[in-house]
């Protein structure tokens, strides 16, 4: 630890903690998935689950600490330096178009063949269908994750770690 002329530590000093939702089922993931229709407009889909714990590891001096004690929910990519340590026992998903009401009945049709066509299993389409979306078809029918959004719908726990 620094220690300034009058041998207290300096205010700056960043140290290591581990951050935490606290209450259970409030830690997320959003995926932002992004793609053209045939007219050249932009669609994001966002697929969000919700984990029943999660921790991540952020370095904090005693301000920014104070400050994110404060909050009342917090957004994990606002948080500079922070990595994701573990997420565990998804729970909850919820998947949506961004802006739904900005597209046409038509582009919203489109956008459902992008999420849920497979060319190689053609009939087994239903244009009705309100299924989770696969990644490994959203990849093929060129989606691109673009971002990738963590965070707390609540506020949060910290314990300093030992960690580098």
């Amino acid at each position: 630890m620094e220690i300034t002329q009058d041998k207290t530590p300096k205010e700056d000093e960043s140290k290591t903690y581990k951050i935490m939702a606290e209450s259970k089922k409030a830690t997320y993931q959003c995926e932002q998935w992004n793609n053209a229709l045939s007219n050249g407009k932009h669609v994001r889909y966002e697929i969000t689950t919700f984990f029943r714990w999660g921790t991540f590891f952020v370095d904090l001096n005693e301000e920014e600490k104070e400050e994110l004690l404060k909050k009342d929910n917090i957004v994990i990519n606002d948080v500079p330096g922070a990595c994701c340590d573990e997420m565990w026992d998804g729970c909850d998903r919820y998947e949506e178009i961004v802006n739904k009401d900005k597209y046409t009945e038509e582009e919203l049709k489109e956008i459902h063949r992008l999420l849920f066509f497979n060319d190689e299993d053609p009939d087994y389409y239903d244009e009705n269908s309100d299924d989770c979306a696969e990644e490994d078809l959203l990849e093929a029918n060129d989606w691109s994750m673009d971002d990738t959004i963590y965070g707390f719908t609540c506020p949060c726990v910290l314990e300093e770690t030992n960690e580098e």
